[in-house]
């Protein structure tokens, strides 16, 4: 499933806790890391060579741990802007998935609609692993990441897209190798859907939801795996964030654009805020995957 992947650093603290998360891809296939970190010459014009030299000391080390773990890894550094550097070398390697933080000190930060990790998710051709890194509060920095239960219960915001089937699809791959439970979640927002559909249409709508939340979780027990879903009403992200807690969630799998609630349209949507605000890992299935 993911057998070649690309570790994105910026050399913090944070890049050292996203290290410490490849070992639970080994289990999905992971054979190959591309370790990188882009340098924005831009920034410091003429200082290349020695950011190089800072960077290729820093990834050595990755190197070196990543490979007791009996994983191939190869390093690069390229110079460029971030963003389209990450997805040119995703490309170039052909790798199965970028794996990404959201915190860090430079590459890594996800504060705002327009950093390297949102834009990252816009224009990837292949799933992104997006791990928000909480560093501790302490002179080392030390960083700590939520990677230790990465496929132990999964969640799947669905709206019916055929980007949220191929997150669902995603989802049963990981759940037929680790045994993990899977929960689909299907979010209906009462308040929109008033603008447009009567009291009775609603109804019937919900019905129709149902009906076919049902068929997904039966062909997932059918194949063996622990499924549930849930049908509930209120606002699309804060239900997915209610349901994120790190005590029964530990990776979100869900699409990055979707036919209603998932669209990136605009700062402050859906996929975006969870980005920003869940307490797990993301796993985002691209539109262009």
């Amino acid at each position: 499933m993911f057998r070649k992947i690309l570790l994105c650093s910026d050399l913090s603290a944070a890049s050292d806790a996203l290290v410490s998360c490849v070992g639970d891809l080994q289990q999905l296939g992971l054979e190959e890391v591309i370790l990188l970190h882009v340098v924005y010459a831009a920034v410091v014009p003429g200082l290349e060579n020695a950011l190089r030299a800072e960077a290729t000391k820093k990834l050595t080390q990755y190197k070196e741990q990543l490979e007791e773990l009996g994983l191939r890894v190869q390093i690069d550094i390229p110079l460029g802007m971030p963003v389209y550097a990450i997805e040119e070398e995703a490309s170039n390697y052909e790798v199965d998935a970028i794996v990404i933080g959201s915190r860090g000190e430079s590459l890594l930060r996800a504060a705002a609609l327009g950093s390297v990790s949102f834009k990252v998710l816009q224009i990837a051709r292949c799933p992104v692993l997006l791990v928000r890194v909480k560093l501790l509060d302490s002179p080392e920095g030390e960083g700590v990441a939520p990677c230790q239960r990465l496929f132990t219960s999964l969640l799947v915001p669905y709206d019916f897209s055929a980007l949220s089937a191929l997150a669902l699809q995603k989802a049963r791959d990981i759940a037929m190798v680790h045994g993990c439970p899977i929960r689909i979640l299907h979010v209906n927002d009462n308040q929109r859907r008033l603008t447009y559909l009567s009291a009775e249409a609603m109804k019937e709508q919900d019905a129709f939801d149902e009906e076919r939340l049902c068929k997904l979780r039966d062909a997932l027990v059918a194949e063996g795996l622990n499924a549930s879903y849930e049908l509930v009403e209120g606002v699309v992200l804060q239900e997915i964030l209610k349901r994120s807690d790190p005590r029964d969630t530990s990776l979100i799998i869900m699409g990055n654009q979707g036919k209603g609630f998932l669209r990136e349209a605009v700062l402050g949507s859906v996929a975006n805020e969870v980005a920003r605000q869940a307490e797990v890992p993301v796993l985002y299935v691209t539109a262009r995957s």
